[in-house]
């Protein structure tokens, strides 16, 4: 039996420091990004990252139970994630370029293991090609760079480290025993892990060797995961609370263009995006799904026609990379989001699969490869300063209207309200319309002080089929009122449907509409259940500036 250090050693360490090297080359600056988008949730604000002492509560908790989002079930359970950055936090505090060194850390280490397993079923110089896929593929930079995304580094570098403790066929009790501590913390890392076995077959396939031949591996691999999801029923974690129904129809929909677009991402074509979205999938260019889709035939059909000492592994790297993202497919029809993170399981399958089809001519092709690799995550990496440096770069590479919505959010809270509304106009101006864009897009317009342009965006929306919510109309009641409109707002009233408006201009508009008419009592009764932060009257005078009691302008 060969010790990591053998197989690395093999014709000199050279081989996977080369790749350990240029890797750094390639994520070279990462240091200098920040906290994004959702590593404020995660990190910043993360009342069990905050505090390494609640250590206990992350195992028995849901991912995103003490941050923002409290009290929605994320379905993930995924304690190690969690106290990994808690230990981070506790030794540097909040700055962000720890947390980065730390993810590209586990990216190193599965490098150097992914040289490992691949050194065991393909040549030397087939093997550091494959090495080089892994490590420098475009599409894996979300996953080291985005903090947020530091299940999927960890899940992958210690799914590596479980499978080569137990790869060798006759592997010693000792190593089963480790190799099913370490599938467990994989498994607590990310569920991904759960496919383990399987990834195991797909190595036994590689090397020509017969599951039967080391069943024992298998049992000790399942035994880690066993225990893994006992902890999450016992911890009470369950489903995701997002409803996937509708996002499967969609997903079914266009599934040839979401076939295509992850494709793409494992070819490693540019433009990168975290921004993609199964509503707006055929934003998607066309060139871009085409080529993505080509690439998976090929991905499929050429093992059968390499040489046969080289059709087992380059058939075990596509079977690798299936099993790893087809549960991607849950994910998204539940969540409706992906990015180019979703592959990065997947992409030690694609390595294997290089070395084994290419073979000798590999290491050249692949080395070759590497300089528009790096300069590509070189690129990347200065999206990665902030939130609004990420969504300018995916508003620029992949525009859709999730995107355009997610922009003007971002605007409005920053107070860039005039600047925030022709994103809201975009996200609405599109097949099928970001909905959620009517009510933010009004917002915007009537704190950038243009009353009669929200007043027309909101009925355009509602034009292009936006519900009548009481949230909305209750907007669009109170710019007729303000704008003189009394039976304007009246009429929008009577359309509204649903729960009652958060913010209360719903009521509001009911208020006045009372004060004009005389009814005390109504005012009154709404006066009793006023629970808004800033007083009823206020509003009411507001809405009837330059109207008299009498209801006349």
């Amino acid at each position: 039996m060969q010790t990591m250090a053998e197989i690395s050693s093999s014709r000199g360490p050279w081989r996977p420091l080369l790749a350990v090297a240029l890797v750094l080359v390639a994520y070279w600056g990462v240091w200098g990004c920040g906290f994004v988008f959702d590593d404020q949730a995660m990190v910043v604000e993360h009342q069990l990252v905050a505090d390494l002492g609640r250590w206990r509560e992350m195992f028995s908790t849901d991912l995103w139970a003490g941050s923002q989002f409290e009290g929605w079930q994320s379905g993930y359970y995924r304690p190690l994630v969690l106290l990994d950055l808690a230990a981070d936090r506790a030794l540097f505090g909040l700055r962000p370029a720890a947390f980065h060194l730390h993810s590209l850390a586990w990216h190193l280490l599965t490098v150097w293991l992914g040289w490992a397993l691949l050194r065991r079923v393909l040549p030397g110089s087939a093997a550091l090609a494959g090495t080089l896929v892994l490590g420098l593929h475009p599409a894996s930079s979300e996953a080291v760079i985005w903090i947020a995304a530091r299940n999927d580094v960890m899940a992958m570098a210690l799914s590596l480290l479980a499978l080569w403790l137990v790869v060798p066929t006759q592997a010693r009790p000792v190593r089963l025993i480790v190799g099913a501590l370490v599938a467990l913390a994989a498994l607590l890392s990310k569920e991904s892990a759960v496919a383990l076995p399987l990834w195991l077959g797909c190595l036994d396939l590689a090397a020509g060797s017969s599951p039967r031949e080391g069943w024992r591996r298998y049992a000790a691999l399942g035994c880690g995961l066993a225990v893994g999801v006992g902890m999450r029923v016992v911890a009470g974690v369950g489903a995701s609370s997002a409803s996937g129904e509708a996002g499967v129809m969609v997903l079914l929909n266009g599934l040839p263009w979401f076939l295509g677009t992850v494709g793409a991402s494992l070819a490693g074509l540019w433009p990168l995006s975290v921004g993609r979205h199964i509503d707006w999938i055929r934003f998607e260019p066309l060139w871009r799904v085409a080529i993505g889709f080509a690439f998976l035939i090929v991905l499929a059909t050429a093992p059968l026609l390499v040489r046969a000492e080289r059709r087992r592994a380059a058939a075990a790297g596509f079977l690798w990379g299936a099993i790893a993202i087809a549960p991607t497919v849950f994910a998204v029809s539940s969540r409706a989001l992906f990015g180019d993170r979703y592959v990065h399981a997947g992409i030690f399958g694609l390595a294997l699969w290089v070395g084994a089809v290419l073979g000798r001519a590999a290491f050249p092709i692949v080395l070759a490869l590497c300089v528009p690799g790096i300069l590509m995550i070189h690129a990347r990496i200065p999206d990665w300063r902030s939130t609004e440096t990420l969504f300018a770069a995916t508003l620029e590479d992949a525009p859709n209207p999730w995107v355009h919505l997610v922009q003007g959010n971002l605007l409005r809270e920053r107070g860039r309200h005039a600047e925030a509304v022709p994103h809201f106009v975009a996200a609405l101006d599109a097949d099928p319309p970001a909905w959620n864009a009517c009510t933010l897009g009004v917002r915007a317009s009537i704190s950038a002080g243009q009353l009669i342009e929200a007043r027309d965006l909101a009925q355009a929306a509602l034009d292009r089929g936006c519900p009548p919510t009481r949230q909305h109309m209750g907007l669009l009641a109170m710019l007729d009122l303000r704008l003189g409109s009394v039976q304007g707002a009246r009429d929008a009233l009577l359309r509204a449907s649903g729960p009652p408006d958060p913010v209360g201009w719903d009521r509001a508009v009911e208020a006045a509409l009372a004060r004009l008419d005389g009814d005390d009592a109504r005012y009154d009764a709404i006066a009793a259940t006023w629970e808004q932060g800033r007083a009823l009257e206020d509003d009411v005078a507001w809405l009837l500036a330059g109207y008299d009691l009498g209801g006349e302008q």
